[in-house]
């Protein structure tokens, strides 16, 4: 015999004091709100209501988010500019501002990033055993979101750096 509980329904106001907490706790989007609300069980027709609730009183702020976002995950995961915008569109919808992103960017930082995780990488692979070493390379770097130019430009100045 199986025991399944009932979720909870929560009240209009106990959704918004868990979202308030919820906005508060980091920068949120829209649409990571709309999913939270859907884990909780709150009535579809509230489900408006708080949103534009949360963005009156600043909870929800996509241009903060967009620039929170940027910077983060330049700085702590060293994403290129190119994976960053990807997943704010995915995250925000086709009208977020990518100027606004690339102006947040710390795109040096990331560049730093790259640099060190790719001698890593370089470090790993057995160049003569490899014979495509740098394709592999050049993945990874296109992985993290760089352009082919700035990656092929990274790898040709770290392989004459002879690590």
């Amino acid at each position: 015999m199986k025991f399944t509980r009932e979720p909870k329904i929560l009240t209009k106001e106990e959704a918004l004091e868990k979202l308030r907490h919820f906005c508060g706790y980091q920068e949120r989007s829209r649409k990571q709100v709309e999913r939270k609300m859907n884990l909780l069980h709150i009535a579809t027709e509230n489900q408006e209501e708080i949103l534009q609730v949360l963005e009156l009183e600043n909870f929800i702020n996509q241009q903060r988010f967009t620039t929170q976002y940027a910077r983060g995950k330049s700085r702590m995961k060293g994403w290129g500019m190119v994976k960053i915008t990807r997943n704010l569109s995915f995250e925000l919808g086709k009208d977020f501002d990518a100027d606004l992103a690339l102006e947040s960017a710390d795109l040096e930082m990331a560049k730093q990033k790259l640099r060190k995780d790719l001698i890593k990488k370089y470090q790993t692979l057995s160049t003569k055993a490899d014979p495509d070493w740098k394709g592999k390379l050049l993945r990874f770097c296109i992985s993290r979101g760089f352009e082919m130019e700035e990656s092929l430009e990274e790898i040709k100045r770290m392989h004459e750096e002879n690590y």
